[in-house]
């Protein structure tokens, strides 16, 4: 018992140790369009809505929360759809990074 309680407790000091924090990297904008990319892949390969489902409801949330940002987000939700719409004809991702600021 003693062993099996030291292995867990080295195994969760070892996985706190090691991980790094995971941030989202890139514009906004890029990451949008990533995500109606995916979002139509996914659909196309699992029959499935679940991924879109999700993004809308944290959309919704977020702009019940903080009405400012409808706007903001309503853009993004454009880029959104409109990279949906390409993967699904195309079957593939046409997504083009946006060049990074120095």
């Amino acid at each position: 018992m003693v062993k099996i309680l030291m292995k867990l407790i080295f195994m969760v000091f070892f996985v706190t140790a090691v991980t790094n924090s995971v941030s989202a990297q890139g514009k906004m904008t890029d990451q949008y369009r990533q995500m109606g990319g995916i979002a139509a892949l996914a659909e196309m390969c699992l029959n499935q809505k679940r991924l879109e489902n999700q993004l809308f409801k944290s959309v919704g949330i977020t702009v019940a929360n903080n009405p400012k940002m409808g706007r903001m987000l309503f853009q993004l939700m454009a880029l959104y759809f409109e990279s949906y719409e390409v993967a699904k004809k195309k079957s593939c991702m046409e997504w083009i990074r946006t060049e990074l600021q120095q």
